[in-house]
């Protein structure tokens, strides 16, 4: 039950985070089309939220590119990798300050 719904979660999160960008750059006719949807109107610990999670996301794709979880699961793609010139880099996850987001 508690797998479903995380899935299910996750499935829905790009299109989530994508709609939240939208309502944090453009004023728009809010749903019911009564009223404005303004930037400004959205609170700081739900932008904070989604900036979190987004984060946390990204920090558990790395870890999943750490080169020795690639050399022990997919030794292929180790082998190849080490052959890149330039190396690929990925930035380290880094979650934002509580002066950063109010």
């Amino acid at each position: 039950m508690i797998s479903a719904a995380v899935a299910s979660k996750a499935k829905r999160d790009p299109q989530d985070r994508h709609d939240m960008r939208e309502k944090a750059l453009y004023v728009d006719l809010d749903s019911n089309s009564k009223s404005w949807s303004r930037p400004c109107t959205i609170a700081a610990s739900v932008a904070r939220e989604h900036i979190e999670e987004a984060v946390g996301d990204y920090a558990i794709e790395c870890d999943a590119l750490r080169d020795d979880v690639i050399a022990d699961d997919f030794p292929a793609m180790a082998k190849a990798r080490v052959g890149m010139k330039p190396a690929p880099v990925l930035l380290a996850a880094i979650w934002p300050s509580i002066e950063q987001t109010g």
